[in-house]
């Protein structure tokens, strides 16, 4: 079947930069609201679940989803960055029962953002990546 818009085929390259960008946003976003407000409720449950290394636990999953979040704004180490970030995803997904205060976003937000960090460790960064494809 042709394509309906043959003339816009050499802009795929953005695609990747626009789905990068966006789960970059909201996973820093997510980190930094850790920090923010959070911080207390989230030390609160994992100190009740994971003992007294559980009130630094904050530290470790906000730090990490911004981190992950800024490599991805930036396009650095991109696939990595969206394995990390996939696996992040699919903890948070599983810990959302017992630590509610962990996820900040809904099921099927979390379902999409993991849907895209797959998309991303196959395709690769896209445009205006510091990444480049060997």
């Amino acid at each position: 079947m042709l394509t309906v818009f043959p003339s816009l085929l050499f802009l795929s390259l953005l695609a990747p930069f626009i789905l990068r960008i966006v789960v970059g946003v909201i996973l820093f976003s997510d980190g930094f609201s850790y920090f923010k407000g959070n911080k207390e409720k989230i030390a609160g449950e994992a100190t009740k679940m994971f003992g007294g290394i559980g009130r630094y636990s904050y530290l470790l999953v906000g730090g990490a989803e911004a981190l992950i979040g800024l490599s991805l704004i930036a396009g650095y180490l991109t696939q990595v960055s969206a394995l990390l970030g996939a696996i992040l995803i699919i903890k948070i997904f599983f810990l959302k029962k017992k630590m509610p205060t962990l996820s900040l976003q809904s099921n099927t937000t979390y379902i999409l953002l993991l849907a895209i960090l797959v998309s991303l460790i196959v395709t690769g960064a896209g445009a205006f990546a510091v990444d480049l494809p060997l």
